[in-house]
């Protein structure tokens, strides 16, 4: 039995990302002999009134334990409680895992990794290279320097990229080949499928959509996301298909202000349909209404939403940027764009809903492609090996 320690700053469905990852992994990974414990902060509910429960027991080899912190910078949130534990818990851990770049958590799994000479494995979710705009994220930059270089000087770290992209700036931080695994995030095509979304269509109140061309966002509200790109191209295609409406899903944030905005500047309101954050188990019936999916980001490291909404048979267009010029096969389960490129968006976006059969062909052939290369089973497999491989 290999018994490990995962480490995230948070545990609850909100945070998405690293979360959903674990989740799904430690899932598949229960058909080998590995027990999981995550280590985690606690955090306030919705209400502000409570923090969430600290202890959970999924299933007897998957626990979670969360921690208070009481003091924090920006996001590092300090946990005492989780300091005591792992003293206590590092006993019963053969690999420390962490999903927690730039967090108290880290540091902690490291120190102790250091001083009872612990294996430890990072997967950086692409946080290594989101430092977009380096006067306002300048901290980042240089706690990313020195603790990857002090990290690397006193433990054998291997590290997980999730895209070939995220190989070369691992490699930027001085980390060799032979410490670098590629392991692409899974799709769970049980649940992204294309389903029936009467339900959904009735709960979001969206009747009025059951004929029209569809276009789909799903991401966070984000100035990076390239939201703004698609809206302009969404405004351009008035022209020729007028009947086309677009759906933007996703966690609010004050970007929303300038993205409702620019939709009042085009005047296309009545076109336009912000529906939140979407759980996860809703989210095949959003893919399900659309005729086509947008995902015009500038850096994305990998792209959950490109590879969710290829299994529910889906065409998506995507900017040739990072990863998801890796994960779409132009042509074959979806299109690429220049980034930024409104005119360009514009076209692809009228091509795809001009062209029902081709919609139906791509849609297809994308649900295999994915079926075939980014299983929740084949990234189970990869990991299992790694942890075996790690503790020869």
């Amino acid at each position: 039995m290999i018994k490990m320690g995962y480490l995230v700053p948070y545990f609850s469905l909100q945070y998405g990302g690293p979360v959903m990852v674990i989740l799904e992994l430690v899932k598949h990974l229960n058909n080998y002999p590995i027990k999981t414990t995550v280590y985690a902060s606690s955090e306030v509910n919705a209400s502000a009134t409570q923090r969430t429960y600290l202890y959970q027991k999924i299933t007897p080899n998957f626990i979670i334990k969360r921690f208070n912190s009481y003091l924090r910078f920006r996001d590092y949130r300090i946990n005492l409680g989780l300091l005591r534990t792992l003293l206590k818990d590092y006993k019963n851990i053969d690999i420390f895992h962490s999903h927690a770049v730039r967090s108290f958590q880290e540091d902690i799994a490291a120190l102790i990794s250091i001083i009872k000479k612990k294996k430890l494995i990072i997967t950086t979710h692409g946080n290594l290279c989101a430092n977009f705009k380096y006067f306002e994220y300048l901290y980042k930059r240089i706690y990313d320097l020195t603790d990857t270089y002090l990290k690397n000087k006193l433990l054998d770290i291997d590290y997980i990229a999730i895209s070939k992209i995220e190989i070369e700036f691992l490699k930027k931080y001085g980390i060799e080949d032979e410490k670098i695994h590629f392991i692409p995030h899974g799709v769970n095509t049980n649940l992204f499928q294309l389903t029936d979304s009467t339900n959904f269509i009735n709960k979001y109140n969206l009747t009025d959509l059951l004929d029209k061309n569809v276009i789909v966002y799903v991401g966070r509200l984000a100035e990076r996301k390239g939201i703004d790109v698609l809206v302009n191209a969404f405004a351009l295609l008035q022209n020729e298909i007028p009947d086309s409406r677009l759906i933007i899903a996703g966690g609010e944030t004050r970007y929303k202000e300038k993205i409702i905005g620019l939709v009042k500047q085009h005047k296309i309101q009545d076109k336009v349909r912000f529906l939140g954050f979407i759980p996860k188990i809703e989210l095949p019936q959003v893919y399900s209404i659309a005729n086509v999916v947008v995902y015009p980001s500038k850096f994305e490291i990998f792209g959950n939403v490109i590879t969710e909404a290829n299994a529910c048979e889906k065409v998506v267009i995507a900017s040739d940027h990072w990863g998801p010029k890796e994960v779409i096969l132009d042509g074959k389960t979806g299109f690429l764009t220049k980034y930024g490129d409104i005119e360009g968006l514009k076209e692809k976006i009228a091509y795809v809903l001009s062209n029902e059969e081709l919609q139906q062909k791509i849609g297809k052939f994308a649900r295999k492609y994915v079926k075939s290369n980014y299983s929740w089973k084949i990234n189970a497999q990869k990991h299992y090996k790694l942890y075996k491989d790690v503790l020869k």
